[in-house]
């Protein structure tokens, strides 16, 4: 009987939060499939799925962007050359638009393996090395910008219960 009252606590911790997948590797494909009610910043925003060629093999993923995280994108492509050869964001957000933009900025290679892609997707990073008051010079680096935190915040995670906020690993920014 005890037995079984502790599986039950442990499924149910186990599998009511999400707490978004750590992903490494090369993004293949992207695509805007919705608008999803807003965020805690009370800001509408699009979820983006995607797949990244891992190690492992191909790994699906998705994130959350609102309209002014895609025009910060945009900025940062038209901000280097090589990354932008005439990717043109849409004047006004839609699921449709968003998604032929990004269908046409994953048609250039350079941009697809590119930083800014990885932190716009939210992908090749998990706050490791971001080492906040453990000393003097990791305060520095992370001031000067030596490590550097992305652009775009990663995916947050979302806890249906206190327990899972206390015993799960920590997401990214937590």
């Amino acid at each position: 009987m005890n037995y079984l009252v502790i599986l039950a606590l442990v499924a149910h911790t186990g599998f009511a939060s999400f707490i978004p997948p750590t992903i490494f590797g090369d993004p293949v494909s992207m695509s805007v499939v919705a608008e999803d009610p807003p965020d805690f910043r009370g800001k509408p925003v699009y979820r983006i799925d995607f797949s990244v060629k891992t190690k492992g093999g191909l790994q699906n993923g998705m994130v959350h962007r609102n309209w002014d995280e895609f025009q910060e994108f945009q900025s940062l492509i038209n901000s280097e050359l090589t990354l932008n050869p005439g990717i043109t964001l849409p004047s006004e957000p839609s699921v449709e638009l968003l998604n032929d933009y990004l269908i046409e900025a994953s048609e250039n290679p350079n941009l697809m393996i590119s930083d800014i892609m990885s932190h716009f997707l939210g992908i090749n990073w998990d706050g490791k090395d971001l080492k906040f008051f453990v000393s003097f010079v990791n305060f520095i680096e992370i001031v000067s910008q030596v490590i550097k935190a992305p652009y775009f915040q990663p995916e947050p995670p979302i806890f249906d219960n206190e327990d899972d906020a206390i015993l799960l690993d920590e997401a990214p920014y937590e």
